[in-house]
């Protein structure tokens, strides 16, 4: 796979999928594929195997040439199966997926939370999240279980914003997300699929009013979250702000 690096809160997105017939069968049969792969290379150790093949290099009766290239053979091979076990998961049946996606560099591999603009505790909102200070973008990710992986870019924001909270509509032509507007307070937006008509839906004169984290709601309304009554968490003091839906 390519070395993309994608730390996502992420949501499928099914437009036609080509795969339309999945099953609840399919996916306990993949279930049941793994775990055969995984019983079956469960006694395999490359490294002693690696070790082995050294030490038995000190007796001239072994043909060390022989089995060095089984055993080069066997990692190709073990390479394969790690990809094919990584890549069986029923999520990527879908043709499209749309993702928050942070440019993290070398830190990817360390990244906590907060680098992925999310909470550092179970009892934060995003109220208490940092703002600015990401390589954040909107984007579409498909050919997901190809060489490489197409990525297209939905929507770039023009600062370092914070971007959270994808919500997709149910006709999967737009959808809601959590950001920061120019009076550096959160707000929801909408936008398109195709990046356009990006607009944020809550506008208050209110300069102390935050909102997150909404959704779309079947009879064409959105329900969100706030800071509406000025709650904070007690066993912090007050000093995390509660949300209120």
């Amino acid at each position: 796979m390519p070395k993309i690096l994608i730390l996502a809160i992420f949501m499928v997105l099914n437009y036609l999928p080509s795969h339309a017939n999945n099953s609840h069968s399919k996916v306990g049969t993949q279930n049941l594929q793994i775990k055969k792969l995984e019983k079956a290379l469960s006694w395999i150790n490359p490294k002693a195997i690696s070790l082995y093949l050294e030490d038995m290099k000190k007796n001239e009766n072994f043909d060390f040439s022989k089995y060095k290239a089984l055993y080069d053979e066997l990692i190709s091979n073990l390479d394969e199966v790690k990809k094919e076990i990584l890549l069986v998961n029923p999520i990527l049946d879908a043709d499209k997926i749309a993702v928050a996606r942070f440019k993290l560099g070398t830190n990817a591999r360390k990244a906590s939370a907060p680098d992925i603009g999310s909470a550092s505790n179970n009892w934060s909102s995003m109220f208490n999240v940092k703002q600015h200070g990401f390589d954040a973008e909107l984007s579409e990710l498909s050919d997901l279980r190809g060489d490489k992986i197409n990525i297209r870019t939905i929507y770039n924001p023009s600062a370092s914003v914070n971007i959270a909270d994808l919500q997709m509509h149910w006709d999967a032509e737009s959808f809601l997300f959590t950001s920061v507007n120019e009076k550096d307070r959160w707000s929801i937006y909408e936008v398109g699929l195709d990046g356009l008509g990006i607009k944020q839906e809550v506008v208050l004169e209110d300069e102390d009013i935050e909102f997150c984290d909404a959704n779309y709601l079947p009879d064409g309304r959105t329900i969100l979250s706030s800071n509406v009554g000025y709650h904070g968490v007690p066993c912090v003091h007050g000093d995390s702000e509660v949300v209120n839906m």
